[in-house]
């Protein structure tokens, strides 16, 4: 049976679904809550099964695209590297069904471009996509957050024989498209993204900002790099979270937005933040920047009895926001149980 709330803090289920309450969970799924609503912060891949008929709200957001490599600085000067897209980001809500466990995946985000010594003149330097994040389970049509574009970027020599010296930004799915490198333009955006900017077509070449889930990258010109795209902000409603999946800044100056990581001209770039789904930095003459790893939020009132699990370390509680004296009544054992505040169900006569 599921959990009943009773008038007078008075909770009815069995004893499993009592020591449930409080069991601990991975750290990957991280619990708070905003005004009457539970939240749960999902960093990782995992499981969540709450009551039947729970309005449950989500956010889901795909891994950030790889920024990308200016491999032609290392041999003579400045050309493109375009910044990484944001992972696509959905809102919006589900009622769940009895007795259904839903699965949720979090994307990794894209791995930045021309790792190592380019050992060949014509050696790719583009970014690779973000993965999708995904929520799925029965009765739902599966809500698919695809990963971001990569950024373009420029190999060693500037004309290789049947091979483009300047790589387009790349456009993955439902997400954001990458930063173009120089003289090329930006990755398409769709559905749940924006489009990536293009690069200079002026000496000295920079490359694009990726898009973000608020807005297009902005071209490179003038000798610096685009800024990546605007993030979004989830609801306050439902939601504790500044903003997240933007896109990620070209080489020489380009600004990441909303966790997307900045540019590069003289260093490794910063890679996107974490559990943000924001794309990954352009750099001159060293790795691109990776894109940041997804997210799945979720949000439903602290009235309702669920379950949940994630991979990872370290523990956080799982359990409605109980209050201190809240008394559980064992329907299988017929045993009296009284809640602590923190973390302990005391048995009572």
């Amino acid at each position: 049976m599921a959990i009943k709330y009773l008038a007078g803090e008075r909770l009815i289920g069995t004893a499993a679904e009592r020591t449930a309450l409080s069991d601990p969970i991975p750290a990957t799924a991280v619990v708070g809550s905003v005004s009457s609503n539970i939240t749960i912060n999902f960093n990782g891949t995992g499981t969540f099964t709450p009551e039947s008929g729970t309005t449950v709200y989500y956010v889901a957001v795909g891994g950030g695209g790889g920024g990308s490599r200016d491999g032609y600085f290392e041999v003579d000067s400045q050309r493109g590297a375009g910044g990484g897209g944001s992972g696509a980001y959905r809102e919006a809500s589900f009622t769940a069904v009895a007795d259904t466990t839903y699965t949720l995946t979090v994307g990794t985000g894209g791995v930045g471009g021309g790792a190592g010594t380019l050992t060949t003149s014509c050696t790719s330097t583009k970014g690779a996509n973000g993965v999708a994040s995904s929520i799925a389970g029965s009765g739902l049509s599966t809500i698919t957050a695809d990963g971001g574009g990569a950024g373009g970027g420029h190999s060693t020599d500037d004309s290789c024989a049947g091979y483009p010296s300047e790589t387009d930004g790349g456009g993955t799915g439902n997400g954001a498209g990458g930063g173009g490198s120089n003289h090329t333009g930006g990755g398409a955006g769709s559905t749940y993204g924006y489009d990536g900017a293009g690069g200079g077509t002026d000496s000295p070449y920079v490359g694009g900002g990726g898009g973000g889930s608020g807005s297009s990258g902005v071209a490179g010109a003038s000798g610096t790099g685009g800024n990546g795209g605007n993030g979004t902000t989830p609801s306050a409603t439902y939601f504790s979270s500044s903003a997240i999946a933007g896109g990620g800044g070209a080489n020489a100056g380009g600004q990441g937005q909303a966790g997307g990581a900045n540019g590069s001209m003289s260093g490794i770039p910063t890679v996107a933040t974490a559990n943000t789904g924001s794309g990954g930095g352009g750099a001159s003459g060293y790795q691109g920047g990776t894109g940041g790893l997804g997210v799945v939020l979720l949000s439903f009132a602290d009235s309702v009895a669920y379950a949940t699990t994630a991979g990872g370390t370290g523990t956080v509680p799982v359990y409605p926001n109980l209050s201190n004296g809240s008394v559980f009544i064992t329907s299988d054992t017929n045993v009296h149980y009284m809640w602590n505040g923190t973390d302990t169900w005391n048995e009572v006569a």
